[in-house]
């Protein structure tokens, strides 16, 4: 019996040092594993710290990326400022005095100048004649011309504006204002507008197309308890390609080809007709406008003449007696506005056009400049508008996290609207909405706030009004 008890107890000695080892081989796993882990953790820690550094980094890159982009547009258009161009001068007329003594001569005996203006330089769009869809029948390459004195530009774009211009050769030329392609091009969008101010219903109206592409239209006979400002701008809006526009892209694409296209990309053909200008109309363009920050003020002040069509036919301008408007306006282009709709729907072109800015917030705010694009750029309005004491209960209701905003208040501040706005549309991704923003700020009760920065979205073309 002893001995039966004894080997029992060997035997359950020896089960418990097995156990014991492989116990012991289990927790030296798991201490390994929970190391591991900690390193995992450790680099996760890291690797997010780097990731949001980065995130930083490349929205300030993309700020400064967008701001070198509106520098350059902005010193090309300031290159351009004494460049004009001519256009329906046959070919070959330069030939036997020379491009700069041709213009000079043919701009003194066409607009009947004192004393022929100095130029620089004067040479035609430099594009193959092959090319053309009809070369032997085709339009004439315009001239690009560069004065010495801005004063003598201004002059020559004034005189030109008054009155339908000959050469002494017969030429029937126009003269018109020289900037970069893609501000031709905006500014080539709103000439069904400008048709529609020259149909005559709504009458004594002064407008004009300022630098770079927003129509002013100053209302006439308005009180200021009907409206508080008399000048409203509007920013132009995205529609289908113009005839003018059709001929910038054709010259653009000429350019891409490898061509040198000195001073020449930014050709605008017109399509109207017989030009007139009516005393009253205020068809002014104030040259390139304020400069942009840090860049040289230019000397560009003086008003140079938007080049405005009479409607076809020789209509005359029918009187109609203004109309009361609400007090504030933005501008908004339905989607199915256009002259033939305006004429069948009986609306004139204000009921088309203005809409009054208390209805800014009942209405969606659709972009422009593609989702990303149009939210992004307008960040800015949300620094400048949303109010200080509300930022943080702000990123809150919209989802931001404590520590995003703990990381932001580190920043300087006028980043840390900017950082935290990119914070919410990274983590929003595709359903990132300018629309949703609104809505906070009015369950916030930030009215002034929300109102304020549809507004600006919308006149400055980041979106517009469904």
């Amino acid at each position: 019996m002893k001995g039966q008890l004894a080997d029992i107890k060997s035997q359950m000695d020896q089960f418990r040092e097995e156990l014991k080892a492989g116990m012991d081989n289990v927790n030296g796993k798991i201490c390994a594993l929970e190391q591991q882990f900690q390193q995992l953790e450790d680099a996760a820690s890291e690797q997010s710290t780097t990731v949001s550094t980065l995130e930083r980094e490349v929205a300030t890159m993309k700020k400064d990326i967008a701001n070198l982009k509106a520098r350059n547009e902005d010193l090309e258009n300031r290159s351009h400022r004494c460049n004009l161009q001519i256009t329906e001068v046959k070919e070959g007329r330069e030939s036997a005095q020379g491009p700069v003594n041709y213009v000079s001569h043919m701009l003194s005996e066409a607009l009947e100048l004192e004393k022929a203006p100095l130029l620089n330089r004067a040479h035609r769009v430099l594009r193959n004649l092959e090319r053309d869809d009809n070369p032997q029948g085709g339009s004439p390459r315009t001239f690009i011309v560069r004065c010495h004195y801005y004063q003598e530009k201004v002059e020559i774009l004034k005189k030109a504006a008054g009155k339908p211009l000959k050469t002494a050769e017969g030429d029937d030329i126009r003269i018109f204002p020289d900037y970069s392609l893609e501000v031709s091009r905006q500014r080539a969008k709103f000439n069904e507008v400008k048709k529609l101010l020259w149909d005559g219903k709504i009458t004594n109206l002064r407008f004009g197309v300022v630098y770079p592409a927003e129509l002013k239209i100053t209302l006439p006979d308005v009180s200021a308890s009907e409206c508080a400002v008399e000048g409203v701008k509007i920013p132009v809006e995205f529609s289908p390609q113009s005839a003018e526009e059709k001929q910038n892209t054709k010259n653009a694409d000429l350019e891409e080809d490898g061509e040198p296209h000195a001073e020449s990309s930014a050709l605008l053909q017109e399509t109207q007709g017989v030009f007139s200008k009516i005393p009253g109309l205020e068809d002014e363009d104030r040259g390139l406008g304020d400069s942009l920050p840090n860049t040289t003020s230019s000397s560009q002040t003086s008003l140079s003449v938007v080049h405005t069509p009479l409607p076809s036919g020789g209509e005359t301008l029918t009187h109609s007696p203004p109309a009361t408007r609400p007090s504030c306006f933005t501008y908004c282009e339905p989607d199915n506005w256009s002259r033939e709709t305006s004429q069948k729907t009986n609306t004139t072109w204000s009921e088309c056009v203005y809409v009054c800015q208390d209805e800014v917030l009942n209405r969606r705010l659709v972009p422009l400049l593609g989702e990303e694009m149009s939210l992004s750029k307008s960040f800015d309005l949300f620094d400048t508008f949303l109010d200080v004491r509300f930022h943080n209960k702000f990123f809150r209701s919209i989802g931001v996290s404590d520590n995003a905003i703990k990381i932001a208040e580190s920043s300087p501040a006028g980043d840390k609207v900017y950082e935290l706005l990119c914070v919410w549309m990274q983590r929003e991704g595709l359903r990132a909405d300018i629309n949703d923003l609104i809505q906070a700020l009015l369950l916030l009760d930030q009215r002034y706030s929300a109102e304020n920065i549809a507004t600006k979205a919308v006149e400055r073309g980041f979106y517009r009004l469904a």
